[in-house]
C-alpha cells in the first residue's frame, strides 16, 4: 500500500464466493462510517469468518492513496509446458466499491455478529 490512514474499524468478518474478505456493519472511531471494506491480508481468517472483529490497519480511497494487489500462479502440466501467470492489480476499491483495508492486525470482539 501507498499513502492512505491509519484506522482501526470494528465490524463483521466475512468472505465472498471468490473468497475474498470483507469487513462489513462498520463502527469506526473516526466517525466516517463506509459500508465496508475490503480486507488486504495475507493471513488465514477462516476461522473467524462471522465473528465481530476489531482491526486495525491502513485504508485508502480515492485521492488518499493506492493498493497494488500481485498474484503468482504456476501450473505445472504433465508431458507439456508449465504455464506460469502473473497478476497485477493497481487501485484504490476491491470487491463492491469499498475501500480497501491493509490488515496490520485483528482481535476478536465477539464470537457472533448478531
Amino acid at each position: 500500500m501507498k499513502g492512505g490512514k491509519d484506522v482501526t474499524v470494528v465490524g463483521c468478518l466475512e468472505r465472498r464466493d471468490n473468497g475474498d474478505y470483507m469487513l462489513t456493519n462498520i463502527r469506526e472511531a473516526s466517525g466516517m462510517d463506509p459500508t465496508g471494506y475490503a480486507l488486504i491480508t495475507e493471513d488465514d481468517l477462516t476461522k473467524r469468518v462471522g465473528e465481530r472483529v476489531r482491526i486495525e490497519g491502513k485504508t485508502v480511497s480515492a485521492g488518499g492513496g493506492t493498493v497494488s494487489v500481485k498474484s503468482d500462479t504456476k501450473t505445472e502440466v504433465e508431458n507439456g509446458r508449465d504455464v506460469e501467470l502473473k497478476a497485477r492489480t493497481l487501485g484504490t476499491t476491491g470487491t463492491r466499491d469499498v475501500p480497501f483495508l491493509g490488515v496490520k492486525s485483528v482481535k476478536t470482539l465477539s464470537s457472533s455478529c448478531s
